[in-house]
């Protein structure tokens, strides 16, 4: 079990945290998320995690409520979040995931193959807005251990809301489909 907090005010740093907010779904089904940063923003961040092992069994999952508020700022009420969507009070956006994993029993390989899934989710609470929602299931096989692992799984996101750049998989909006191997070692 664990908690964190985290906290920011913004005062027009020159390397700042870009953060989504949401477009208010109108009746022609437009929607979706943009991109603003956290100039002019008090930023507050709570989270509280747990995870539980047993007898070949192992869940997670983590709950975060990200506060921003334009009014505890100095230059309040003129942020970018205020510019873009007219927001002059406090934000709240809302995360969380929950993921599992089962070892399978297979005779001569026990500890070794893990079936894993894994659902998660944003909400920035704008008014007619849904969210966005990933899901995702896979295999990880233990070839030594934790120190030698090959971890396969398939991913769906529905509305990306952030983006990290030019190299991204998905622009924001995108719905994507995500299908990953990697071989991870420890030394």
């Amino acid at each position: 079990m664990g908690f964190h907090y985290a906290f920011n005010e913004d005062d027009g740093d020159r390397r700042t945290t870009r953060i989504p907010f949401q477009f208010p779904r109108r009746p022609s089904g437009v929607g979706g998320f943009g991109l603003t940063t956290t100039n002019g923003l008090q930023l507050h961040q709570f989270g509280v995690e747990a995870a539980l092992k047993y007898m070949g069994f192992s869940a997670t999952g983590e709950y975060v409520v990200r506060i921003l508020d334009v009014r505890g700022a100095s230059g309040a009420p003129f942020s970018h979040l205020f510019l873009v969507t007219g927001e002059d009070s406090t934000v709240a956006q809302h995360g969380a995931y929950v993921q599992v994993g089962y070892f399978l029993p297979i005779p001569g390989l026990e500890r070794q193959v893990e079936l894993v899934g894994r659902v998660g989710g944003i909400s920035v609470n704008t008014e007619g807005s849904e969210g966005t929602w990933e899901y995702g299931g896979g295999l990880n096989y233990y070839i030594h251990g934790n120190n030698v692992k090959l971890q396969t799984d398939v991913v769906k996101v529905s509305e990306v809301p952030i983006t990290s750049g030019s190299h991204s998989l998905a622009n924001v909006n995108d719905d994507a489909l995500v299908f990953r191997v990697q071989l991870q070692t420890s030394f």
